[in-house]
This record gives C-alpha cells, structure tokens and sequence, in this order.
C-alpha cells in the first residue's frame, strides 16, 4: 500500500461526530472529485473505494438520499478500478448541492463558502474531504510532495486560503488542464497531515525525516573524511617526489638532520598523516608540516 492509500485509510476511519462537520468532509470530497453531468445528475468519481464508500454514507446521513455506488474496472486502459457515486435525479442533485451551499443564482459554484467552513473543525474536515477525493503524497523516502488536484483555479486558490489560516503557505502549479496545490517541504507536510487528522502518517513521515538525516549526516561525515584522506595521500605524493628529487640532485646528505629524519619518515611510512609521522619524532604537526614544505621548496630550487 502506498504512503497516500495508508494515509487516506486512516482518514477512513476518523469519526465525524458533528453534522456540520458532515458536510463540511461531503462538501470538500464533492469539490475534488465531483461533476455535474448532462440531465442534472451528480458523478463523484474516485479511485479509492473507501472514499466512495464515505460519500455514500455522507449523503443518505445528510439528505436521506441513497445513491447508487458503481465500480468501473479497467478505466482509462490504466487496468486499476475506479469507483463512483451517481446520484441520477435533478430533484436529489439540487437538493445535494443546496445543502452544501453549492448553488449561485441558480448555478452551480464550485467554490468554498464560508458557512461551511466557519469553524476549526469544519475547516479541518473540508480538507480532509479534499485530500479524500483529490489528495495525494509521495513516498517520503523518496522525496517530500503533497497535492490537492483539481481542474478549477478558483477552487485552488480557496485551498491556498483555507491553508493560510492555519499559517500554511501552498502554493499552485497548472499542469496540464489541472491546477495544483502542492507543499514540498516535510515540516509543510506533517502540519497537512495534522490539520486533516493523519496523526499516524504524521508520525511515520516523521520517523522517516529522522532516518534521513541521519544517513546525510553520516554520509557528509563519510564524504569529508573520504576528502581529507585524498588530500592526505595527494600531499604525501607531492612530498615523496620532493625527497626523490633532491635524492637524485645529491642534495639529500647536505641538508639539515631535522630534514633528513622528515625526509626519512616520510619515505618509511609513504601515505602516513602527518599526525603520525609528528608522533614518531616527537614533535607538533606544525612542526612536520614547516619541515614538509622547506623540503619541496628544496626540491623546486635544486
């Protein structure tokens, strides 16, 4: 099961206890996923089965109506099954949308209205309807996306509104003929899942963020030490065709003995830190490092 079905599965199985908040959950989820179709009739299509099966139960809750739940496998050649709500009389339609607050001047509004979500709570069921019949998440592991999807602009920026109360930035993005509310950043992400009421998922992303940085941190740490030790050993190979050098130009046995000794260790021990080779003589890495450079500068003169 993907991050998103396991989040929406959990939002499955949250209690709506008020009916105001019943409609505010049956509104969002009409929002996302619904249509109007020719004749008057309602379509709320969805891929998630358990999502259908709340809206069913929303509707005859809310309205007394009883629709009529279809399943249509191997839509849009995708071989998955999608799910759908009809409601096929005007009357019953009309009645629906009236209800939710749906309804302009005799016309259809998809549009968020203010006396659905006027409270917290109801503002926190909208959206958990919204993720129900329009949401999606990636695997956290892979990367931080979450999205609400729908083909009407005004709606988006509803969302984004609805969002900036609880003192979250969405942003939107078209893509193609959809416009997307998309948050990218994990800390963005678990406050979604909190305002919707996925406190499991919000944990899970959590421990995944940890994991995370943890392995970044190692692999930083892994990566510098990798650097350091190939500048160790690139300035270790500077330094031993520096003693060769003056090997070959006689000037070995003419120089100083604090020289000669470095020159020495160095050779004995080629790809040694010059921690090290300081240890063996008894002396601070300063000290070795002066006496590395005097001797390449050797060399360069010789």
């Amino acid at each position: 099961m993907s991050f998103a079905s396991e989040i929406k599965s959990e939002l499955l199985r949250t209690e709506v206890k008020n009916t105001c908040c019943e409609r505010a959950e049956l509104c969002g989820l009409i929002l996302f996923c619904g249509a109007i179709l020719p004749g008057g009739k309602l379509r709320i299509s969805t891929e998630n089965a358990g999502a259908a099966r709340r809206g069913f139960s929303l509707i005859k809750a809310l309205f007394g109506i009883r629709g009529e739940l279809l399943t249509n496998t191997g839509h849009k050649g995708k071989g998955g099954t999608a799910y759908a709500i009809s409601i096929e009389t005007p009357g019953e339609t009309l009645q629906i949308l009236s209800g939710l607050s749906l309804m302009e001047a005799k016309t259809v509004s998809f549009r968020v209205r203010e006396n659905i979500v006027e409270k917290p709570c109801c503002m926190r069921a909208f959206l958990r309807g919204a993720f129900l019949g329009g949401g999606s998440v990636a695997n956290p592991e892979k990367e931080y996306h979450l999205e609400f999807t729908t083909p009407r602009l005004a709606l988006a920026q509803d969302t984004v509104r609805l969002f900036s109360a609880f003192g979250l930035t969405a942003r939107i993005v078209q893509r193609k003929a959809s416009h997307v509310v998309y948050f990218k950043s994990s800390e963005e992400i678990g406050d979604v899942l909190n305002i919707i009421g996925a406190s499991y998922a919000y944990m899970e992303l959590m421990n995944v963020r940890i994991l995370k940085e943890k392995r970044n941190q190692v692999n930083r740490r892994v990566n510098c030490e990798s650097a350091n030790l190939d500048k160790t050993v690139d300035a270790a190979q500077v330094q031993k065709q520096a003693i060769y050098r003056l090997q070959k130009k006689g000037k070995f046995s003419s120089m100083a003995p604090q020289l000669r000794e470095t020159a020495e260790m160095r050779l004995a021990f080629p790809e040694a830190p010059l921690s090290e080779i300081a240890s063996l003589l008894g002396v601070s890495k300063s000290c070795i490092n002066h006496r590395m450079r005097k001797l390449v500068e050797l060399s360069e003169k010789a």
